[in-house]
């Protein structure tokens, strides 16, 4: 974007948005609205999605790349259309893009790949059309469309709270290792939630007490790895503690669930080890390994060649 006015409308732009994983994720109590209330530290890693927008000469269309991509759908339904949709509507600017989702990261793996694409959609529909919507405004929209959605916006490393929309940045933990398994098991943010209520576990009336000294320190961080979640998806699918557990036998610093979703993430510090260990695991439990790293940002723009 560079030597280019921020103001100025463009013909096409290029959005590479990264997934995310959860260091810490607990869930609090439920507000009046309906939705819960969560705590977590929310880290950008390098596996990504791409969302090409293209103006037209009216209209919105979405095409999905490769279009079997499992669980994520088409059309309206795709949070890409949704959030294109809010930004018409806000903005005022006559509907007119043609988009092209690329897709890579899994779906349902918790690992927030609909948000971001949807992220994506909204910072770089602003800038397609020459800003008409303030940074704040966009924030806001993010908020509506999920609660992951504003932290993927910027990426990096942060703390969240309330709705997930309420942050302050942290000191990224690159260049930790991270490897991701996934058991090809989609699960559903809204499952997750409504099995978490059913089974009941302990609620926590407040915040914990955490100092941003101990959360600027990757040692504490990854001594502190924490999800709500494993309590419910480890009861329901039990593959995944194992795979957990392959992963600290591993060598791994740490392992997680990654969201609410069904992936499962080891830190490392040595590569090798790593890539050992994922082999190791993708043999034992026939799922789809990733290799990848923590990212100090979460969305890249350009200006795509013709």
């Amino acid at each position: 974007m560079k030597g280019r006015n921020r103001s100025e409308p463009m013909d096409r732009l290029l959005v590479v948005v990264s997934a995310k994983v959860n260091l810490f994720l607990k869930v609090l109590e439920s507000c009046s609205s309906g939705y819960h209330l969560i705590e977590t530290i929310f880290h950008s890693i390098g596996l990504r999605d791409e969302v090409l927008l293209r103006r037209n000469s009216g209209g919105l269309n979405l095409e999905v790349e490769p279009p079997d991509f499992d669980g994520v759908p088409g059309g309206k339904e795709n949070l890409v259309s949704k959030a294109a949709e809010r930004f018409f509507a806000e903005s005022r600017v006559p509907a007119g893009v043609d988009i092209t989702l690329r897709k890579h990261i899994p779906a349902g793996a918790g690992l927030g790949g609909g948000s971001a694409d949807g992220a994506a959609t909204l910072r770089g529909l602003n800038l397609l059309f020459g800003n008409p919507l303030s940074e704040a405004a966009v924030y806001h929209m993010a908020g509506e469309l999920g609660s992951d959605v504003p932290f993927l916006i910027y990426g990096g490393c942060s703390l969240a709270w309330g709705r997930g929309d309420r942050m302050i940045a942290l000191d990224p933990l690159a260049p930790l290792h991270v490897g991701l398994c996934y058991p090809g098991i989609p699960v559903s943010t809204e499952w997750a939630y409504e099995e978490f209520d059913r089974q009941g576990p302990a609620r926590y009336p407040g915040t914990s007490l955490m100092t941003i000294d101990e959360l600027n320190r990757p040692e504490w961080i990854l001594s502190h790895m924490h999800n709500d979640f494993e309590q419910v998806l480890f009861s329901s699918h039990p593959r995944l503690k194992e795979i957990k557990e392959a992963l600290l036998k591993g060598g791994a610093l740490g392992s997680l669930l990654a969201g609410s979703g069904s992936a499962v993430f080891g830190v490392f510090d040595d590569r090798k080890k790593m890539r050992r260990t994922l082999e190791a695991i993708e043999k034992s439990f026939q799922v789809d390994v990733f290799e990848t790293s923590f990212l100090s940002q979460g969305m890249v723009i350009e200006v795509p060649a013709e």
